[in-house]
């Protein structure tokens, strides 16, 4: 749908917001049919593949109207009659004539079988700007007493990372493994034991993170400090997008193979000592902890020093105020010294409460075996796309090229788990 409506877009913006609007109505009403509607959609000029994905969207939803049917005896309606109920109710008809009137040329249609959502990116231009005065917005920013900027989050990842740089566009790393044999104790003339060694190498694509704004020069030239703002806004936007998927990319298609996916989950084996009473997120640390330091892949393997913590701040709190039976708390409250949100140190751990973490999550590792290895640093570009010159727009692309890496080896140097799974099994019964 959103390739379809930037297909639209190309065209006269009048007149194929009118010829779209009156299609949809006509759809709606039951006065032509989908197949007649895609037909007079190709004549306007919209291209095949738009056209095919416009009906696998009004496929995927009939489809879906059927299953209801089945679950509504005595309720049978024909397909069409389906589809023009479906699209009138979710809005679809009038978001796209929103998103005509906004000037975008975009619409996007996500979801679930049974859930559409909106999204309208728009341009950046002084019309951003609105005042409460009902006076001339833009005159009363210039006359503000206090402009703030932008609130958002600083990217954490690559404090705890090992982060380097390197220029191959393809990576190659390879992990020496030990194989059979040890030594031993031997006597004299005796026969001495063979060892082995073998090497698995492995390669890794980069991956890239972008964004871009599409701004008027009146915007950058009338407002302060946009240009920087909004430099800033880009930076941001990518490097927490790139953080998050770090943490919890799947892998899957453009996306890197995050922490999350490739952490190893809680052992309750790895627990050899004595149940404990009464269990807290301490403990649950402390036993976190003592598995990845005493994982290993082979005989003699140095040891993984867990280095952070990652929870969510709620579950951070909870922590700090745990109380024994005398109502006295478990930690002296100069131990756990750091407001909310900032790190605090628990046994040698550094704890990290972030948003990023689900409530009931806890992400432990040793960061130094996450390798953060930036190819194409992060850039900025500027220019013009189709018309934007004689419209006084032009747009500001951001993006990098990255490597992220885990050894497979180092796997258990992590643990992704729910609080609740450690609990379980550390927990007397």
């Amino acid at each position: 749908m959103e390739k379809l409506v930037a297909g639209l877009a190309e065209k006269n913006l009048a007149t194929i917001k009118e010829a779209v609007k009156n299609e949809i109505a006509a759809l709606k009403s039951g006065a032509i049919t989908a197949e007649q509607m895609v037909a007079k959609l190709e004549a306007l000029g919209v291209k095949e593949s738009t056209i095919k994905e416009l009906n696998d969207a009004i496929v995927k939803q009939g489809e879906w109207m059927r299953k209801q049917e089945t679950n509504q005896a005595g309720k049978n309606k024909d397909w069409k009659s389906n589809i023009s109920k479906a699209w009138g109710a979710d809005g679809v008809s009038e978001k796209i004539v929103k998103t005509f009137k906004s000037g975008s040329g975009r619409v996007n249609i996500i979801g679930g079988e049974d859930e559409f959502e909106n999204k309208v990116v728009g341009n950046i231009t002084t019309a951003n700007v609105t005042t409460d005065t009902g006076g001339n917005a833009l005159l009363d920013l210039l006359n503000a007493d206090d402009i703030a900027v932008m609130n958002l989050r600083d990217p954490w990842i690559e404090d705890y990372a090992t982060v380097s740089r390197t220029a191959k566009p393809v990576y190659a790393y390879a992990d020496y493994i030990p194989g059979e044999g040890d030594a031993a104790f031997v006597g004299e003339a005796g026969l001495k034991p063979q060892i082995d060694l073998d090497i698995a190498v492995r390669t890794i694509t980069p991956k890239k993170v972008a964004a871009y704004e599409v701004m008027s020069e009146e915007a950058i030239t009338d407002i302060p400090r946009l240009d920087s703002e909004s430099k800033v806004l880009l930076l941001k936007r990518i490097l927490l997008k790139r953080q998050n998927k770090i943490l919890f990319g799947a892998g899957a298609g453009s996306d890197p193979i995050g922490v999350s996916t490739l952490a190893t989950a809680w052992d309750a084996a790895s627990w050899t000592g004595d149940k404990v009473t009464d269990v807290n997120l301490y403990d649950v640390i402390v036993a976190m902890a003592n598995q990845i330091y005493n994982a290993h892949n082979y005989t003699d393997e140095a040891a993984y020093y867990p280095n952070l913590a990652v929870m969510n701040p709620a579950d951070l709190a909870a922590l700090k105020l745990k109380k024994n039976e005398f109502g006295m708390y478990l930690f002296p409250q100069f131990q756990l010294v750091g407001s909310q949100g900032q790190s605090i140190n628990v046994d040698g751990i550094t704890i990290l409460p972030k948003r990023d973490i689900p409530t009931g999550k806890i992400m432990m590792g040793d960061f130094t075996k996450l390798r953060i290895i930036n190819y194409i640093d992060y850039n900025v570009k500027m220019g013009y796309i189709n018309d934007q010159l004689i419209y006084n727009l032009f747009t500001m692309l951001g993006e990098s090229r990255f490597y992220t890496l885990i050894k497979t080896l180092d796997k258990k140097a992590f643990i992704y788990d729910d609080i609740a799974d450690v609990v379980a099994g550390i927990q007397a019964v």
